[in-house]
């Protein structure tokens, strides 16, 4: 493996440059000098004698791409908002609890449901990340949101009917109350 390394440096760094002309290699001799080779006359430079590869013909040729003139039309719209859930523990309300972070499996435990208009076909579950934000793609039309509330909690703004509009963005935000008092 070494012997074979070694070789493989020695081609790369002594012999592949000295056999390049870049330097001058003891077993190789001197490096070759530059020549300037004489233009070739304008009336035989271009013609076909002298033209590398095939004649360019309508099969081989690349046409021009046209050029767009409009822009593609949004076929979707987005729903986003924020979950805020509260409070986190029962009895009086401290200073610290005001600022209190959620913790992430709270919001794991509670995805966000997309129903079609009727509000009996669920059509999407949408999960909430550890910051309470959640977004998603939707095709222009009416759904109504809800979220799964577990045990006693309960939210004023859900369920709620939303409609998604091509090219726009709905904002719903979402208030859970534990129920903890």
């Amino acid at each position: 493996m070494a012997r074979s390394l070694l070789r493989f440096l020695l081609f790369v760094l002594i012999l592949l440059p000295a056999a390049a002309g870049c330097v001058q290699s003891p077993a190789l001799g001197p490096a070759p000098t530059a020549t300037a080779l004489a233009p070739l006359p304008a009336d035989t430079a271009t013609s076909p004698a002298n033209v590398i590869g095939p004649k360019p013909t309508p099969e081989n040729t690349l046409a021009p791409r046209p050029t767009p003139t409009a822009t593609a039309q949004p076929t979707s719209g987005v729903l986003q908002g924020h979950v805020s859930i509260g409070p986190l523990h029962g009895g009086p309300v401290r200073a610290e609890d005001l600022n209190a972070t959620v913790p992430p499996e709270l919001y794991a435990e509670r995805p966000l449901l997309i129903y079609a208009e009727n509000g009996e076909s669920l059509l999407h579950q949408v999960n909430v990340n550890a910051a309470g934000d959640y977004w998603v793609e939707l095709p222009p039309g009416r759904y109504v949101v809800s979220i799964t509330l577990p045990g006693r909690e309960r939210s004023g703004n859900v369920p709620a009917t939303v409609e998604i509009r091509a090219g726009e963005t709905t904002l719903l935000d979402i208030a859970i109350d534990t129920g903890l008092r």
